[in-house]
């Protein structure tokens, strides 16, 4: 793994991973699993297509942006570069939400 919970990440564009993996305009095959028109709009909702990972399991990454609900495991060969990693403040952001969590869930 490249990357680690908190750091940001920019995504490859659309049409780089299009070149990269062939597909068609609604659904590309990377080597770890599919994406198709769902990430399509997460890619063009987000700024510069920089996304804040949230989770990281075995070979892939979730990030805290999504659509409506709707989660996408991204991995290396869908992410272009690091961008930054989480400074101290977002530490204790993300903190809160995992205790706060815990308390919904009573443990």
């Amino acid at each position: 793994m490249k990357y680690k919970v908190g750091d940001k990440i920019k995504i490859k564009t659309w049409d780089q991973l299009l070149s990269e993996f062939g597909g068609t305009d609604d659904m590309i095959e990377c080597p770890h699993g599919f994406m198709d028109q769902r990430e399509k709009m997460l890619i063009g909702k987000c700024p510069d297509r920089v996304l804040e990972i949230l989770f990281v399991h075995y070979d892939m990454y979730e990030v805290r942006e999504n659509l409506g609900g709707f989660s996408k495991w991204w991995t290396d060969d869908m992410i272009e570069h690091k961008e930054s990693t989480r400074d101290k403040e977002s530490i204790s952001d993300l903190l809160e939400m995992i205790n706060s969590r815990f308390e919904i869930l009573d443990l």
